[in-house]
């Protein structure tokens, strides 16, 4: 049995495939005006790694992996270089063929171009027009009307009345509504262009997935994959113009891969930390990079540093030199170790009680409980957990091995010490420090997760001076006593910046956080959810 993750329903589901034995999969693949970054690899070799993994399982896979050669940004690059928009965007390909062989990546079953299916978005936009989901503007172009499906925003989770009530935009007089996303563009004199009931123009970008996907899949498929930068608007809009076109649901299971960040930091040119693949091919071998990105779950953000390709290396070659001299078996039947490696798996460690979910963006219920359970362990004060977005919960009934290393697959070892309250305030400070409250993924590590310890962080507030009112226990902290402190190695070795440098009597102990709780979840049988409200998060974002 193959569990999933949904986007959509924000939980681990059974996968079942429409058609017994074969999977159908569509990912967004890249708009060819320059060459793949980083972020784009990350997407590349996840997808490649599931596609894998379910062949391996015996399902016969249709991936389809679009490319998209029409693009505002296409024309302006090509406009800038002085050539063809076609020859770009073929020369843009190859170079994308070349990178992707080199990371190891399968070709996809299918890679359509959206220049190759006009007469299958135009239908798709007649159908919306014609259905009432769509109408033509006074200046040329199609939009998609957003009020006129009742589900948009079951996606992302956003609310129609906030995406309009929270438009910064004057309403263009062609558009009904402000979030209302156009179908087809009206194309200026000179510009590319192909006919159209509504004239010369292009298709919009959300309406080739959506075309393409019908005519590859079907009007529903199983899975959808794609970045994380995806799941709004561009996805959204997929699922909002598919379904009103079919009449039907679109996709059963949505897949996104996690971000990528350099240096703890968003990739942005503006930053000067934004990479080509070539570029980083010129430092590190291509299996470096692969094994770099396939040694964390897809879900996850991972961080971009010299550091972390150089440890990739070093992890890879002792991985070769254990290898040198085996011949790789073919045809393997499943053998015990397989079979005892399910069960043990499958083993169920204790029932839960509630829904224990895991939110690195506020107090999250499943850190505070692991929190607790360090404390019962070591005897500690406080518990401090680093932030992690996997976004993924506990759910009533069985909990399963499998599901705890999940949630807290790392082998982080269960570290305690003796810190003095001023220090723990700064690294509670330093945790607000990480957040930015413009955007809830533009975070660092996400908040701090803590256990005894109660405190109110505003993110409205000044830098320095964003937590108050910070308890252990019941008692206000005192700055000058010594606390006993139990975390994991990462955060105690100065993951995502944390300064533990004033510490003192550090024990590294022999069990992995997660080898704890799993010893206190079979002691106990049954977890409940931990009671809330020690962290007090002043919200300025959803």
């Amino acid at each position: 049995m193959i569990r999933i993750y949904n986007t959509l329903s924000q939980q681990k589901e059974e996968f079942k495939p429409i058609e017994p034995g074969k999977v159908r999969m569509y990912v967004c693949g890249m708009t060819v005006y320059d060459y793949c970054h980083l972020g784009h690899a990350r997407v590349l070799v996840a997808f490649d790694v599931i596609t894998r993994y379910l062949r391996h399982s015996g399902y016969d896979v249709q991936y389809v992996r679009n490319i998209t050669d029409i693009d505002d940004k296409i024309l302006r690059r090509a406009d800038e270089n002085g050539e063809v928009y076609s020859d770009l965007t073929k020369r843009m390909i190859k170079a994308m063929h070349e990178d992707e062989a080199k990371l190891g990546v399968l070709s996809p079953t299918e890679e359509p171009c959206a220049t190759e299916y006009i007469n299958d978005i135009v239908a798709m936009i007649h159908k919306l027009v014609s259905s009432g989901h769509a109408y033509a503007a006074g200046n040329g172009a199609v939009y998609f009307s957003v009020e006129s499906y009742s589900d948009y925003g079951k996606l992302s989770k956003k609310k129609l009345e906030d995406l309009v009530a929270g438009a910064r935009v004057d309403v263009q007089e062609a558009k009904r509504s402000p979030a209302d996303f156009v179908l087809w563009k009206a194309a200026k004199e000179g510009e590319v262009s192909w006919p159209s009931p509504w004239g010369d123009g292009r298709p919009g970008w959300h309406i080739e997935c959506s075309a393409m996907s019908n005519r590859c899949l079907g009007e529903t498929f199983d899975i959808h994959g794609g970045g994380p930068d995806l799941l709004f608007p561009h996805h959204e809009n997929e699922i909002a113009q598919s379904e009103c076109a079919n009449g039907h649901t679109f996709v059963n299971t949505w897949m996104h891969a996690g971000a990528i960040r350099v240096n703890k930091e968003k990739m942005s040119k503006s930053l000067g930390n934004f990479f080509t693949i070539r570029e980083i091919f010129e430092k590190y071998a291509p299996e470096v990079v692969r094994y770099f990105l396939v040694s964390s779950h897809y879900r996850s953000q991972v961080d971009y540093s010299e550091e972390n390709l150089a440890e990739a290396g070093r992890t890879l070659t002792r991985l070769y030199h254990a290898l040198r001299g085996l011949v790789p078996a073919k045809n393997v039947a499943e053998t015990v170790h397989d079979q005892r490696f399910a069960e043990a798996m499958n083993e169920v460690l204790a029932y839960s009680v509630d829904r224990i979910p895991r939110d690195y963006r506020s107090e999250s219920p499943f850190d505070k409980m692991v929190g607790e359970y360090m404390i019962e362990e070591t005897g500690a004060d406080v518990a401090l957990m680093p932030g992690v977005g996997y976004g993924i919960s506990i759910y009533p009934g069985n909990v399963t091995r499998d599901r705890l290393y999940t949630l807290l697959p790392h082998p982080a070892k269960l570290v305690t010490f003796e810190m003095k309250g001023s220090d723990l305030l700064a690294v509670l400070e330093q945790s607000a420090t990480n957040q930015n409250p413009g955007d809830p993924m533009k975070v660092v590590g996400g908040l701090v997760q803590a256990a005894n310890i109660g405190w109110t962080v505003d993110l409205n507030r000044p830098l320095g001076e964003r937590v108050s009112e910070v308890t252990v226990g019941n008692t206000p902290i005192d700055r000058e006593r010594w606390y006993k402190v139990a975390t994991n190695s990462g955060m105690a070795n100065g993951l995502h910046r944390y300064d533990f440098s004033g510490i003192r009597g550090k024990e590294v102990h022999e069990r992995s956080v997660t080898q704890l709780v799993e010893d206190v979840m079979k002691r106990k049988r049954v977890i409940s959810r931990p009671a809330s409200g020690s962290t007090r998060l002043v919200k300025v974002y959803e």
